[in-house]
Formats: structure tokens, sequence, C-alpha cells
């Protein structure tokens, strides 16, 4: 064979690797998947979502983030996973950089620690309703944008916060409530009144951030329905739940956010049905 013959036979080679690897890598992926979407013990939906960890400027993100882009490309962040009531969730989670954690606190999920170059799999039926923060439970050396690991970010870097929604299959709200929460009043208005069976649509604001992990709104024997936690000053949180317990339960803080908030409490009455 010539020099000539062999040059192309080695160019030939190379084109064929340079297209083959990464159409390898999207079939595995794919075979990923579908073996992730077949998760034993499924319920409804199955969700699968693929979270990259990274450290500049400090975010998840869904956007594919490699050695050939990471410093030429500006990912977009995940702010928030939204899933039904019943479903099952199912996270591939991975890192760009440094090692990162993944951690939802209020559902007991994690934190799982995700090393560069390698992934870790969450498996969670959703069986609780409410807006749940996620967070980067590792705090490395990084100095770069989006970090700043005082006193009250000791759990995770600023801007790699997002939350994970959990509704249930519901119509239109029969009653909607615009609460505003903050540190001279507390929670305005403060009674929330429906009558049993009532979806109600709760819009919540905020002007406070608390500690530094913002303020949360739950209410007393609803916490599977509506938990809204980690709601930052200037921030907004909708949600909507069936009022299908009659009664007069308690407003509160389920985010830790301060003397003052933690002290002020609400209610939240339920006119039973009539028979």
């Amino acid at each position: 064979m010539s020099a000539r013959a062999q040059e192309r036979l080695a160019l030939a080679v190379v084109i064929a690797l340079l297209i083959a690897v990464p159409t390898l890598a999207i079939a595995y992926d794919h075979h990923l998947d579908t073996r992730l979407m077949n998760v034993p013990g499924r319920h409804g939906t199955v969700h699968v979502y693929h979270i990259t960890g990274v450290a500049r400027p400090g975010m998840w993100t869904l956007d594919t983030v490699a050695g050939d882009n990471y410093w030429r490309r500006t990912p977009k962040k995940l702010k928030e996973i939204k899933v039904w009531l019943g479903d099952t969730l199912v996270l591939k989670i991975g890192s760009a950089d440094v090692e990162h954690g993944f951690v939802i606190p209020a559902l007991g999920i994690g934190p799982y620690r995700v090393e560069p170059g390698q992934f870790k799999v969450i498996r969670y039926v959703c069986k609780r309703a409410g807006s749940f923060p996620f967070l980067c439970s590792e705090v490395c050396s990084c100095t770069g944008t989006g970090f700043a690991c005082n006193l009250y970010k000791k759990e995770g870097h600023e801007g790699m916060t997002g939350v994970l929604t959990v509704e249930e299959h519901l119509g239109p709200p029969n009653v909607t409530a615009n609460v505003t929460i903050s540190e001279d009043k507390g929670f305005t208005p403060d009674t929330i009144k429906v009558h049993q069976n009532d979806i109600v649509q709760i819009n919540v604001h905020s002007t406070s951030n608390g500690i530094g992990k913002g303020v949360g709104f739950c209410i007393t024997n609803y916490e599977t329905k509506v938990d809204l936690q980690g709601i930052a000053a200037g921030d907004s949180r909708s949600f909507k739940f069936r009022a299908d317990k009659p009664g007069s339960f308690i407003i509160y803080s389920s985010t830790a956010a301060g003397p003052k908030i933690n002290a002020a409490m609400g209610s939240f009455i339920v006119t039973p049905a009539k028979k």
C-alpha cells in the first residue's frame, strides 16, 4: 500500500471515529433512558431529567455541559421541576467540573455526592404535594461568580437551587388567596376562609430572606398537600390544592426564617360541607 493510500485510510478511520463515538454515546444514552423509564415499582407517568451541576456560574442545568463547551457556553439555570402527585421522578445527576452534592431536604432525598465524569440516578415516587427546594450540599473551594459561602450558605452554593413542585390534578380554583410574608407583619392576610372541598389556589409572595434560606408557607394537617419552602425575598410561588379537611388550622413558615417570621401564625378555616 502506497503512502498516499495509507494517509487516505488513516483519514477515513479518523472521520469514522468522529462520527461513530458521538453516535454510540447517543445510542447508549437512549438505551439508559429506556432502562430508567422502566423502573420497578413505578407509578403514574415516569419523568426523566438529566441534570448537570456547574460550579461557574453556580447552577443546576438541563443543558449539556462538557469539556468542549464548558468555557464558551452559558447554560440555562434549572429553576423548577414540575410533576403530578403519584408520578415517578427519575433524576440522572452529573457534574461538569467539581464534586457537587444533590439534596431535597424536605423530602429526605440525599444528599448524594456527584463526582466529575460520573452520575447518580435517583428514583422517587411523588406521594407528597408541595413545593420543595433542591440544592447543592457540597461547599467546594471555587471562588468564581455565584459563590458566597458565608454563615447562611454553608449548605450549598449560592445559585445552585431550584424547586421541585408536585401538584394534584385539579380544576379551576374556587378560592384564590394572595398572601404576602414580611418581617413586620408576618402573614398578610393572616386568615383564609374556604368551604370544604373547595379547590384553593394560594399565591405567596415574600419580602424577606429570613435567615438566608427564604421563608415558607404551610398549613397544619395539610402538610402533604401544601408546603411551599425556601421562598426568597422578591419571589412568589403559586400552589393549588383541595381543602378536604374541615376545621381551623394554623398557617406557619415551614422554612426556619428567624424569630419574627417563626412566631408569626395565620389561620386557615374550612367550613364543613352541608349535608
